[in-house]
This record gives structure tokens, C-alpha cells and sequence, in this order.
């Protein structure tokens, strides 16, 4: 049951198109009789597979937010493409391998994070940038998400474009990365208990932001947060409680000052993204290394353009919740140049709810269902809950929840313009109603506005209102949607689109002056011709609305055409009357021949402007289009789901039930169960054991199987981090796998077995359902200490204070240093991208180098070049004085 009242005004070259840009914002469902794939993740992580730290670093970040196999891209780069890469390189190796990942899971992804040695530059623009658009060519210097103040989603369009936000998740060295991704899962209580948001004044051109920061200070303590406005650039050792710090210098000073973790690091300077090169300007990765979790910089120089970085907005986003991928595309207008180091969901101000997964205490019987429960409560009052999913491995999805309304509910939904309803829904329901459904009956299209679900699963009203518009003038839209579930009102303000829809029309310009009786106009669309006469009884309007009913019915302006006709009276203080060809579809660029015709009586100057049109087709804007993206939601009491697992899903052996739930503002939280399935003479034991624990690079990895009864028969699938990289005969008793790049890299590894019926290893991106699965465990392939490392000088002079400089991704503060046996002293750089040794009285010979580090994780280096002292050159002879003869005098 509902009621509607919606308010009619007078529409211009707008009409039809106010929702042309929300066709495509349903979920990507998979074709029928195809089985749905696996579990996505929020984040798609890509990975250099030629690079070990690369792949560690995204499976270490993949564990700490607890992400499926499915979410890892593992992509195949060259050495000199680990910075910049080619523009054909990139569509090849990068942008088409995201998008095929991305579209095998059903676009269930809202961003990328792009590990080290995955380029963060494309020829002269970003990487993250070129990805978070689709390609180089679809590359803005304005995006649709600037300025909103929602959670992102990316299966909603922004200003008529589906988006994936990209950051890069860097450091100078893995343990600088595994630091980052450690301290960037922390949220605090409260606001102030976080630390201080500190708005430097920046220096020179570098302060073109500094008239933003009164307006962010305001923004700032109304949210409560602790802020201070610092006059210059720099903070020093006093400064021990860094949230943020947003500033504008060549060189910032790191030493001594105390950044708490999920601080961001803000500073508008030429080359701050050149993170693994040298650009004589303080690094994005410099933040990182010395304990920040978040930064920005520009790949390429961007000239003093404030446009390509954030405005000092960015700190009030961050506070209010944003993560820190959302907080930045709100802030940065142009990020063709930019990129964003940290983790894509760091948002220490926002609050997941609770989940819990309450599993079987006992194994289930072969064959049986299982049940288990799932409780899900919210964690801060009022932040509600908006959907559950339950996956059995990461494979199936068994259960799906949002909320409910009871039977009795009222809803509402109120689109304002100014002050004034535009549209107006109100629903009494007469039965206990998903959330999603209740949208679907707020939903509801106007001449001037569209209201569509849409979104993650549909638990999104979108909104697109478009402005009255007469011969191209568009007038600014203000106003908002407000959507009331229960006794909860959300809202959410219109934010004009960056980008007007543009039309290809025809415009006849009939003038300003009346027609008398007998003139005669005739217009021919696509070859058919229509004409009409002045009456007696006729002015301008009747004979152009005449002369639009006469043309109607033909093809390109008929009900199945793309087109439509329209008579308009000029305003603003022009005079005259012009009919106007409009596509029913924005973007339309077709046209079809359009040909004008007046036959006057004597003393008419009817039409007189149609003499001196050359062409009719003109590209206008047609409509800067208004969006907003709500999300209703109920408060939801701590709820305790069941959940019922078909005995069809689950084999002998251990299984993993993973909750999956999400707050409105997408924050989700992850909560992990077991199953265990009971085996029986029917189905067959096992037994699996392996060689170790610890494992140096290459080594051999021995797996010992023994499996009875019909196992015996099926094919044993090593699964390694839950992709199955190597598959054995039947019966097989001991399998061997070489731990080596690319399929395995230093680090911590989960190992398990599965039984399949067939020999064909299984895609990432297909669902399994395996015959058997072993019980998972840990095993840890050491880190090779030489891996990247560069140093030098490799010759000094015996006297000389040598210095010898160290680069390397594995090296750490802990890494030992033996020159020809005798322990020499490493000091990290200010920055942390280097190391240094000073040696003196070494004695004219070569030395070995060897880099030492910890035994069970790392493996020594010993440098194959050693280290050359050679003597003081001996001094110059002198020249003996010549004779006039030009013969040596004599001694």
C-alpha cells in the first residue's frame, strides 16, 4: 500500500534524460545454469609474481583483512616495468588482467591496492588513476566522486562513470609494508583519543591551499576532533601526537616527530610520488617508513595546479569516517596525476559492527546438514547493520540476511528542489519486508528525476534530478532526499554532476516575428516531408505546435525513434520561437537530415531567421544532472541468524565458515567458524603429513599422503594459500612440490590437501566442491636477504673513510653487517631508504661482505663482489729541470 504526490513544472531539453545515466548500477548476476563464483572481498590486491616482496607484502595484507584467494591478481612484470610502464604494456598487463579479474567475480570489488613493483606511474600519468577510471582513455581531469560525502560504491555510477578506487601499498622495504598494513587496522574509540589534526600553513606557492584551512578548522570542531592550525610548514619533536598533517613544502622534517598509527601525511610538493626513486624532495614513502599509514604525491610534476591535490577537506572526511581511499577522491578534484600510499579501507574513525560465528561444537556426520549460528550486534549506537553473507571456503554462499521491516512499518521518501517537494512516497506496509524490497516501493520516476535501487545488493536509492533547462541555459539545482524507515531518517544533500550531458540537436529558428495567413513552412526529416499553412486564426504557437503533430509519426520522432520534437518560446528577454530536435537518450551523437523550407506572402517576414541557417545540428549540454546516493537502514538489535549448510557442500575433513557483514557506510567485518565432517568407511580416510616448517627459497616441500577407501581413487590437490598449484595421481603415497617464484615466495604459507574427482587444477575465480580437505597448516619459506640489493662503492683507498651505502627491500634496523669477518655498524638514512656503514684502517686487500639477519626467517647474503681497498697511489716523480738544449741537466 502507498500514496504519491509528486509536483509538475514546466520541463526543457532534459526530459528522459534525468536517468540515463543509472542503467547500469544493478549487480552483475551470473548467466542462469553458471554456478556464482567464489568469495570476492572488497579489495582486488594486485602483485609483480617476478617479485618476492611484491607477493609477500599482499599476502601478509591479505591476512590482516582477511580476504579470500580469489582477491589476489597475481600479474607478470618486467624489472624495468616495476615504476613506470608503457601505455600498451599497461593495457595488456595491468588494466585488462583487473577487469577480467573483476568481472569473473561479478564486480564484488570496490578498489585495487597495487603492491611494490607494480608500476605506480603509466608514461606520464598514474597508475592508480589510469585503474580507478578503467583505462588511460577514460581519464579525467574531474571525477564524479569529488565533493560527495558518501560511502563509496562501485557499482554506482558518479557523473555517469562506474569507478574503482586504486592506492598503492608501498615502502622502502617489506618490513616497512608490514608495518604499514599492521598499524593500519586500528580504529579508535573516540575521536580525540587519536591525536591531533595539524593544518600547516604551506610554504611559498606551496600555500595556495592555506585559505582552506579556517573552513576546515570549523569543520573539524564541530565533529569534536582535536585541531590545531601550525603557522609554516614544519612540525618538530614536540608534535608526539600526529593524526594528520596536512602541509606544503620541498623538505619535511620526519626526525623525532610522533605520527600515531592511521596517521596521514598530506604535502603539496612537485615529487612526493616518486616513491622509489630519488627526487631530492621528501617521498610519499619517507611518511611510511618513519610511521605514518597514509600519504599523497604526484607522479609527474603537476605545476602549482591546487586541483590535483586534496583540499583541506580531506581532514574533516577522514574524521567523519571516510577511509582513506574515500577520503582522497572526495578531496583531489584531478587525480590523473596522483596516487595514494596506504591501505585502500584505513579508517580508524569508523566502526564495523560485531559478528560472531557460533559453528558445531562436535563433527557432523557425512552425508548431514549442518547448523550453526551467526550473531551480528552493532558496535556503535545507531550505526545500524545492512547486510550478511556466509560463505562455507570461501567458495559457496549459504546464507544471505538484511534487515527486515515488521508488518504496520511506515516509510517515507521526500525529494526536495530548494524549499519546495519534488516528489513525494509514502508506504504502510502490510507485511514483515526486507529492506531491499521497501526501497523498490519508495523507487519512482518523475520527468525530472529518477529514483532507482541500486548499489551492493540493492540497499541503495539513487538519485538523479535534472534542471529545467530552455535553449541550453541551465539553472543550479539545490536540494536533498530524505528516506525514513521506521523512526530512522537518513539524508542526503544533491551533488551536482561534473560533467553535463551532452546532446547532439537540431534547432530551427523561426524568429520573432508572426506569421500571416497563407505562409506555408515545410520541414523534411530523413527524407520524408511535411508541411503546414497558416489560418486565418493561427499565431506562432499554433502553427509550430501544428507542425510538431504533423511530424510525429515520422520514423526518427516516432514512439520507437530516439527522438523527439519540441516547440520553445525564447526567455530572458529574448524574443522569438525555435523548434527544437532532441535525443530521448543522453549521449546520442546520431543525426539524420534535416531540411527547411518558408513560402511567404507578400509583406511577411515570417521565419526570416531560417534564410541564414547553414546547419541545424549543434552539441549543447543538455543537463547538468544532480546525484545522490542514500542508504537506509534500520537500527538493528544484537540478532542471532541461523544458518543451514546442505550436506551436498560439505566433505570430510575440516571446513571454514566465514561471516561477512556490513555496516550503511560499507565498512565490513569478518568473523571465521569451523566445521568439521566426520569420515566413514563409505567416504574414505586420510592422512597428510609434510617434510617441515621452515624452508629455504627452491627447497623441495614433501608431502606424505595416505588415503583409503574412495579417495583412493580420487586425485590429491596441493592447495596452497587456497589456490591449488600442483595435482597428483591417485594413491600417490609422497608428492613433491618446489617451493619457487612465482607460485611460492618467502614468507608464511597455509598448506592443506583436497581430493578431487578430476586432474584439472581449478581457477581462483571457479567454486570448488572437493571429495575430501585436510586439516590446514603453516609453513614459512625464508626471505633471501640479497634479493634487490644494490651497494656500493666496491673500491676505496686504504686511509680513506669509506662509507658504503646499502639499498635493499629486506633490509631492516636488525640486519648485521661483517666486512672480511669483523662486524661493521649499519645506520639507517634519516628517511629509511638506505643504510650506511662507515669503515676506516681496513688494509690494502678485498674483503667479503656478508649481511646477516634473523635465522629462521632470513637467509644470509654473502655479496658475490667483494669489497676492493686498494693503496694510496704513489706520488708523482718530479720533473727534472731541462737544459736550453731541451737534454736533462745532469745530476
Amino acid at each position: 500500500m502507498g500514496s504519491v504526490r509528486t509536483s509538475r513544472s514546466r520541463v526543457g531539453c532534459a526530459v528522459g534524460l534525468a536517468g540515463a545515466l543509472l542503467l547500469s548500477v544493478v549487480a552483475v548476476a551470473a548467466p542462469p545454469g553458471v554456478p556464482p563464483p567464489p568469495r570476492s572481498g572488497p579489495v582486488l590486491v594486485v602483485a609483480n609474481s617476478n617479485s618476492p616482496v611484491s607477493l609477500e607484502a599482499a599476502l601478509a595484507y591479505m591476512r590482516a583483512r582477511r580476504l579470500p584467494p580469489a582477491s589476489l591478481l597475481r600479474v607478470a612484470l618486467a624489472e624495468n616495468e616495476t615504476v613506470t610502464i608503457a601505455g600498451p604494456a599497461f593495457l595488456d598487463k595491468l588494466a585488462e588482467p583487473v577487469a577480467e579479474r573483476c568481472r569473473a567475480l561479478n564486480e564484488g570489488m570496490d578498489y585495487v591496492v597495487l603492491m611494490r613493483d607494480v608500476p605506480y606511474r603509466v608514461e606520464h600519468r598514474s597508475t592508480t588513476a589510469a585503474l580507478a577510471f578503467g583505462s588511460l582513455d577514460s581519464l579525467r581531469e574531474l571525477h564524479g566522486y569529488f565533493g560527495r560525502q558518501e560511502p563509496f560504491d562501485a557499482l554506482v555510477p558518479y557523473g555517469g562513470q562506474r569507478l574503482r578506487l586504486t592506492t598503492v601499498l608501498s615502502g622502502y622495504t617489506l618490513r616497512d609494508m608490514l608495518r604499514l598494513i599492521e598499524r593500519s587496522q586500528l580504529r579508535y574509540a573516540k575521536l580525540t583519543a587519536a591525536g591531533t589534526f595539524y593544518l600547516c600553513e604551506g610554504a611559498g606557492p606551496r600555500g595556495s591551499r592555506n585559505p582552506q584551512i579556517p573552513a576546515a578548522m570549523e569543520e573539524l570542531t564541530a565533529l569534536g576532533a582535536r585541531a590545531r592550525v601550525i603557522p609554516g610548514p614544519q612540525l618538530t619533536a614536540e608534535h608526539q601526537d600526529v593524526i594528520m598533517q596536512m602541509t606544503g613544502s620541498p623538505r619535511i622534517t620526519i626526525a623525532g616527530v610522533g605520527y600515531r598509527p592511521g596517521a596521514v601525511i598530506d604535502n603539496m610538493t612537485s615529487f612526493g610520488g616518486y616513491l622509489l626513486e630519488s627526487p631530492g624532495q621528501t617521498a610519499a614513502l619517507a611518511f611510511i617508513r618513519n610511521g605514518a599509514c597514509g600519504a599523497y604525491g604526484t607522479v609527474e610534476e603537476p605545476t602549482n595546479a591546487w586541483a590535483r591535490w586534496a583540499n583541506y577537506g580531506l581532514a574533516a572526511r577522514y574524521a567523519a569516517g571516510a577511509n582513506l581511499a574515500e577520503a582522497y577522491f572526495q578531496s583531489v578534484q584531478d587525480m590523473t596525476l596522483g596516487a595514494v600510499v596506504g591501505d585502500p579501507l584505513l579508517a580508524p574513525f569508523s566502526w564495523p559492527c560485531a559478528v560472531e560465528v557460533v559453528a558445531p561444537p562436535n563433527p557432523v556426520a557425512s552425508g548431514s546438514a549442518a547448523t550453526l549460528d551467526v550473531v551480528l550486534k552493532e558496535t556503535a549506537a545507531g550505526e545500524g547493520l545492512s547486510w550478511l553473507e556466509v560463505w562455507l571456503d570461501d567458495q559457496h554462499l549459504v546464507h544471505r540476511w538484511s534487515p527486515t521491516l515488521p508488518a504496520d512499518a511506515s516509510c517515507q521518501l521526500l525529494l526536495k528542489e530548494g524549499e519546495g517537494a519534488l516528489f513525494e512516497r509514502s508506504v504502510k506496509l502490510e507485511q514483515d519486508t526486507d529492506l531491499g524490497d521497501v526501497l523498490g516501493q519508495l523507487a519512482g520516476t518523475g520527468e525530472r528525476f529518477r529514483i532507482v535501487r541500486g548499489g551492493r545488493h540493492n540497499l541503495r536509492l539513487l538519485v538523479q534530478v535534472a534542471p529545467e533547462i530552455d535553449g541550453g541555459q541551465l539553472r543550479p539545482l539545490t536540494g536533498e532526499v530524505a528516506v525514513t524507515v521506521g523512526n530512522h531518517t537518513a539524508r542526503r544533500s544533491f551533488t551536482p554532476s561534473p560533467f553535463p550531458i551532452l546532446a547532439r540537436c537540431a534547432v530551427l529558428d523561426f524568429g520573432n516575428q508572426q506569421p500571416l495567413p497563407g505562409d506555408r513552412v515545410s520541414v523534411t526529416v530523413a527524407g520524408q516531408e511535411r508541411s503546414v499553412s497558416t489560418l486565418a486564426s493561427d499565431n506562432m504557437d499554433k502553427i509550430l505546435e501544428r507542425l510538431v503533430t504533423f511530424l510525429e509519426p515520422l520514423e526518427p520522432l516516432s514512439p520507437r525513434g530516439g527522438w523527439k520534437a519540441e516547440v520553445r518560446k525564447a526567455e530572458g528577454g529574448q524574443a522569438g520561437w525555435k523548434l527544437w530536435f532532441v535525443p530521448k537518450a543522453a549521449g546520442d551523437s546520431r543525426t539524420f537530415e534535416i531540411k527547411a523550407r518558408v513560402s511567404r506572402m507578400p509583406g511577411s517576414a515570417f521565419a526570416t531567421a531560417l534564410d541564414a541557417q547553414k546547419s541545424f545540428w549543434v552539441t549543447v549540454p543538455v543537463g547538468i544532472v544532480a546525484e545522490a546516493a542514500v542508504t537506509p537502514f534500520l537500527p538493528v538489535p544484537e540478532s542471532r541468524v541461523s544458518v543451514r549448510i546442505a550436506g551436498g557442500l560439505l566433505c570430510p575433513g575440516l571446513h571454514t565458515v566465514t561471516a561477512v557483514a556490513a555496516t550503511p557506510r560499507g565498512v565490513q567485518a569478518v568473523a571465521h567458524g569451523e566445521v568439521r565432517v566426520a569420515t566413514t568407511p563409505a567416504t574414505g580416510d586420510f592422512v597428510v603429513k609434510y617434510s617441515g616448517e621452515v624452508f629455504d627459497p627452491g627447497e623441495m616441500l614433501v608431502v606424505m599422503m595416505r588415503a583409503d577407501g574412495p579417495l583412493a581413487e580420487a586425485h590429491p590437490q596441493l592447495m596452497l594459500d587456497g589456490r591449488a598449484v600442483c595435482v597428483w595421481p591417485p594413491a600417490t603415497p609422497v608428492g613433491t612440490f618446489p617451493l619457487t617464484m612465482p607460485l611460492v615466495c618467502p614468507g608464511e604459507h597455509t598448506l592443506w590437501v583436497e581430493w578431487s574427482p578430476t586432474p584439472d587444477l581449478p581457477s581462483v575465480t571457479v567454486a570448488r566442491t572437493p571429495l575430501a580437505r585436510s586439516d590446514p597448516t603453516t609453513i614459512h619459506v625464508r626471505r633471501p636477504l640479497a634479493y634487490g640489493l644494490s651497494w656500493g662503492p666496491r673500491q676505496a683507498t686504504v686511509g680513506a673513510n669509506a662509507r658504503l651505502e646499502f639499498r635493499g627491500p629486506y633490509l631492516h634496523d636488525d640486519v648485521r653487517l661483517m666486512v672480511g669477518g669483523e662486524p661493521a655498524v649499519l645506520t639507517a638514512a634519516a628517511d629509511g631508504a638506505a643504510w650506511s656503514a662507515d669503515l676506516s684502517s681496513l688494509a690494502a686487500r678485498q674483503y667479503t661482505l656478508t649481511l646477516f639477519g634473523e635465522a629462521r626467517s632470513e637467509v644470509a647474503a654473502t655479496l658475490e663482489e667483494p669489497l676492493v681497498i686498494v693503496p694510496p697511489a704513489p706520488p708523482a716523480a718530479p720533473e727534472s729541470p731541462a737544459t736550453p738544449g731541451g737534454t736533462p741537466a745532469p745530476k
